[in-house]
Parts: C-alpha cells; structure tokens; sequence
C-alpha cells in the first residue's frame, strides 16, 4: 500500500464526510461533550514517593575501623520482604487508623491487603529502593506511605539492637566457657611442671657429660693398676722361684761346709783311702754337683741373698697389696658411676618425655588463651556494636527521599480531557468515514481497479463521477447551518471546560 493509493482513501473519505455532513457534526458534538463528561468524572490520583538506602557507611565506622562489628544490612530484596511481610503492614494499618485491637481477623487481611497493594516499589540500584503509594486523597497517599517508613524503620532497629544483643550474649557465653577452659590448662601445666619436672635437659646432658668423663678416667686408672699388679705379680712369681734355689742353694753350701769341715778333721786322723775320708769325699762331690746343677739352672742366680733383696721383695708384695687395695675401690666407685650414669640417663629419657607433654600442656594453654583473648576483643567490638546500634549510628536504612505532601494529582486530569475532546471529536466521523471506505468493496479509484484487472491490461484513462449539482441556495444554508451548529457547541463546550477546570 503506497501513499498514493492512502491519499485517495483520505479524499474518498471527505467526500463521504461531505456527504453526511450532519451525521459527521453530530458525532463531533457527542465525542466532544462525551469526553468532556469522563474529564469531569475521571478520578483523580495522588502519588506519595520516596528512596531507601541501605546506608553500610557512617561516621563511626571511620573512626574505628575494625573495631566494630557493624550489623549486616541484607540486600534488597530481603528489604522488600520486610515491607509486604504481615507484620509490617499490620502496624502501619495500626498506625493509620484502619484497624485497631478490637479488629477482626478479616478486617485485619482486609487492611493488610489494601495497604499491600496501593504499596509499590521499583529496585533503582544495589542499595536503592523506591516506594510508591498512590491513593485517591493526598492525604491517604502521604499518611501510609509515612507510617509504612515508621513502622518498617523501627522493625529494622528493633532487629539490629537484637542481633547485636544475641551476638554480645553468645560471645558472652563463649568468653567464660574459655575463661574456665584457660584456669584448667593452667592449672595443669602449673601442677604437671611441680610434679614432673627434675630438671633441664641441659643440666642433665652435662651431669652425664661429667660422669662418662669421670667413667672413662677410672676405666684408665684400673687397666693401668692391672697392667702394675701384674707386672709386679710376675716379678713375685720369680722371685718365688729364686728364693726356692737360694734357700736351697743355702742349704747345700751349708752341707758343703759342714762336710768340708768333716772331711778336713778326718784327714787329720785317717788317711785319704779311709772309708769314712772316701765317702765324706763322695758326699762333698754329690753336693758340689746339686750346687752346680743350680748355678747351671738359674745363671743369674746370685750366690748369696742380700737383706736388700729381700726388702724389695717385700716392698713389692706391699705395692702390690695397695693397688689391689686401690683397684678394688676404683672398681666399686666405677660401679657406682654406672649406676649413676645409668639413672641420669632414664632421667634424661624421663625429662624428654616431660619436655613432649609439657610441650603439649603448653601448646593447649597457649591455644586457649589466643581463642579467650580473641573472644574478649570480638565481646568488646559486639558491646560498642551494641551501643552504637542503641544510639542508631549503626549500619541502617536511610531515608534518602523523605515522603512529601502530594499537591497535584497524578495521571490523566481535567485539562487532558478539555485539550483532547475537541481534537478527537473532529477526528472521530473522519475516522470512522476512512474506514467504511477502507471497507467498501466498491471501487472507488484508478488503483483499487488496476489491482483487480489481469496481468497484461491497463487502464487507458479514469473520468471522474458525475455529481448532481444541488440548488446553490441549499448548500450555502446546510454549510452555514453546520457552522452554527458547530460554533454553538463549541461555546457551550468552552463554558463547560471553564467551569471543569475552575473547579479542579
């Protein structure tokens, strides 16, 4: 459909108009007047605004950061719960005068459910809310959107003060359950280091230092009287042996002599061949031959003992007797060190078992006392969170667009009306004409025939209808008639639109 074909749709619809040209002006005035008439009893709205922010900064949060555990402030659609919540709109319809103690329970859902629905809101940002109300007084628009705020304000701090409340109370809870936990760990690590404790480690390591040094030098000092006794030993086992050949060599040289001497008196009475001379001859050689037998046995054998020799026979006995005196002693006390060291070292395992458990007695106070004392600083934070929340310096709501006294009505309004009935009057029969001819089967002009013609024919040329001319004074007396009938309504409708709007 191009604009050529609309054009003649327009200029057909005027010629339609023309001619019912009386019909068209009565459909003027009715549109015009009718409009008029719903301007009259339209009704009138009021719209009450305003924007919530959930404001998480304040002045306070500033000066002690970390300090205070600010109240959480839920999202925004935790916000909108809140406000349609029963409650909520209950006490605002409390607040407003819709309902009272002695309400029904139907007139109560019946209150709630009118505040609810003439309440709306639209989500401007993260933290920003917008409410609306709107009502046919300024006056009811205002009151509930103010006491909604009220009411849903004083919820929101009454919340916040009990949160803070139940956190102080339960951090409360927790700081004397660890404070009693913290007297007990102390108490046994107290009890365990006066009981258990025998000493440092390192005290013990040095006394077992000292007595393995002092071990090892009596170890010295018994293998070195060994090695003297049996040194000494040796030298007394020889000298056993020599002082049997002396003591016998002694004897035989005392039988030499004596035999001498009886040899020398018989040889003064008898001669050489006189039995008793033969066989005290035999005798002085079988002793000559035993003494000789000895010198040849033991060649260092001395010929005599010395009171010398015998003397330091006997100082050897006697040093022998002291370090085996000495060594018996160095063994006891040797005894006695093992023991020792043997105690120091279970003393030493002892005290690294004590070090392990006093290790842990001191990591379990150590633990304790950390979580108490983070627990008094978090029941410190959640007392000023308390008080802050108390004196409503807290994280909160804020009223950023407080509600304001609706003065002038909202939607359509009287003026709407008087500007639009005139227009929409004389659109109305045009209107109404461009459609019965947008309808009609006929065919009116050159295009609607070509779009039926078949493929191939064309229109040669269109003649234009021939109108039967009316009587000249008619038509000037029908037009002149319309435009009374037009200037009339028109003036009644301007004093009518006047009184409309004085009365707005």
């Amino acid at each position: 459909m191009d604009i050529r074909y609309l054009l003649e749709l327009l200029k057909s619809a005027f010629e339609e108009l023309s001619n019912y040209k009386y019909a068209g002006t009565a459909i003027f005035i009715a549109v015009t007047f009718v409009l008029c008439f719903l301007g009259s009893v339209w009704p009138q709205t009021y719209t009450t605004t305003a924007l919530i922010q959930a404001d998480r900064k304040n002045i306070i949060e500033p000066l002690l950061p970390g300090r205070v555990a600010m109240t959480e402030v839920p999202p925004v659609s935790i916000v909108i719960e809140t406000l349609y919540s029963p409650r909520i709109l209950i006490r605002a319809a409390e607040e407003i005068g819709l309902i009272n103690d002695e309400s029904s329970d139907r007139e109560m859902d019946i209150a709630k459910n009118r505040i609810g629905a003439a309440l709306e809101h639209k989500i401007v940002d993260d933290n920003l809310l917008r409410l609306t109300v709107t009502s046919d007084s300024p006056e009811k628009s205002y009151d509930t959107l103010t006491k909604v705020l009220e009411v849903f304000n004083e919820d929101a701090s009454k919340q916040k003060q009990d949160e803070s409340k139940n956190a102080f109370d339960f951090i409360s809870t927790q700081v004397n359950k660890y404070k009693i936990q913290l007297e007990e760990a102390e108490t046994k690590l107290s009890d365990y280091k006066i009981n258990n404790m025998v000493g440092t480690e390192l005290g013990v390591q040095n006394r077992i230092s000292e007595l393995r040094i002092e071990l090892e030098s009596l170890e010295i000092s018994v293998e070195e009287n060994e090695a003297k006794a049996a040194s000494i030993r040796s030298q007394l086992v020889n000298e056993s042996v020599f002082q049997e050949a002396r003591s016998k060599l002694a004897t035989l040289n005392t039988q030499k002599v004596e035999i001498q001497n009886n040899l020398q008196t018989l040889q003064l009475s008898f001669q050489d061949d006189y039995p008793d001379v033969v066989s005290a001859k035999s005798q002085l050689a079988a002793v000559q031959y035993e003494i000789d037998y000895l010198r040849d046995l033991y060649p260092e054998l001395p010929s005599d003992i010395s009171s010398d020799e015998i003397t330091l026979f006997d100082e050897l006995r006697g040093t022998l007797s002291d370090i085996e005196i000495e060594n018996k002693s160095l063994k006891r006390r040797r005894t006695a060190i093992e023991a020792l060291l043997k105690k120091e070292n279970e003393r030493a395992e002892k005290i690294t078992q004590d070090q392990a458990k006093l290790a842990e007695l001191t990591r379990d106070y150590d633990k304790t006392k950390q979580i108490y004392e983070e627990l008094l600083q978090r029941r410190e934070n959640a007392s000023l969170s308390m008080t802050i929340d108390k004196e409503g310096q807290g994280m909160s709501y804020r009223v950023r667009e407080a509600p304001t006294y609706p003065t002038q009505p909202t939607g359509l309004q009287a003026m709407h009306f008087v500007i639009a009935a005139p227009v929409l009057g004389a659109l109305a029969p045009l209107g109404l004409c461009f459609i019965f001819v947008f309808l009609d089967p006929r065919i009116r002009t050159s295009y609607s025939l070509r779009n039926h013609l078949p493929e191939g024919i064309d229109i040669l040329g269109s003649v234009p209808a021939y109108e039967e001319a009316s009587a000249p004074g008619f038509s000037a007396f029908s037009n002149k008639l319309i435009l009374i009938i037009i200037l009339l309504s028109l003036g009644c409708y301007g004093y009518l639109a006047s009184l409309l709007l004085a009365g707005q």
